[in-house]
């Protein structure tokens, strides 16, 4: 069966995506409108839609039996797709029911998003801040330790970071073992780690960042 459907996607809370569920046989799926970018997970697969006409399937594709929307913004999101067994050329294609539903915000375990964190450790330059990563590598929450190795190894004195190269205004200051949380990231945005710079005093001593 072919369907065009009107959604309603629920604002994030916090770190919490807005989820809305499908329940179907789905083979091709296809944006029509969409008042933003949401996401939708079908089998292991995610794919971002930020555009009419944006989905997937092709006559080799695996079948679904549901899909799962995505909303990682503080606005709820109104959109019309189309799911259905064949290809949707929206002029041409039989629509055989068009249904308008609601989601409601949901944080059940089984329905968030994996969230995969990684790691790395910085070694400052006395005098001169360095960032934290040079080249682009995004966060949304990160755990900084003061550490020189990703082992855990102490540092020999204090060290300092903030977002900003000059010396002397990196404001976050950690003594060796110290950890800060950086949770700074507004709901369906993220902060890259080239932003973040490190101060040292003294040499061989660093940052360990474990993020997600």
């Amino acid at each position: 069966m072919n369907i065009q459907i009107n959604i309603v996607i629920p604002a994030a809370t916090g770190n919490v995506p807005g989820v809305w569920n499908l329940s179907g046989t789905v083979q091709y799926f296809k944006v029509v409108n969409l008042s933003g970018q949401f996401d939708v997970r079908a089998g292991n697969s995610q794919t971002t839609m930020l555009n009419p006409g944006d989905g997937f399937g092709n006559a080799g594709s695996a079948v679904y039996t549901a899909l799962t929307f995505y909303n990682f913004g503080g606005v709820a999101i109104a959109a019309t797709v189309y799911c259905g067994l064949e290809p949707c050329t929206l002029a041409t294609t039989a629509i055989n029911s068009t249904v308008t539903a609601t989601a409601t915000l949901s944080n059940v375990l089984t329905l968030c998003i994996e969230a995969v964190p990684r790691q790395f450790c910085t070694i400052g330059a006395v005098g001169n801040p360095v960032a934290l990563s040079a080249g682009v590598t995004f966060f949304r929450r990160c755990l900084l330790i003061a550490a020189k190795s990703l082992g855990g190894a102490a540092n020999g004195g204090n060290i300092s970071l903030g977002f900003s190269s000059v010396a002397g205004q990196q404001p976050i200051q950690l003594s060796p073992g110290d950890t800060y949380l950086l949770d700074m990231a507004a709901v369906g945005s993220k902060v890259n780690f080239q932003y973040l710079y490190l101060a040292i005093s003294v040499a061989g001593d660093g940052c360990v960042a474990i993020f997600s």
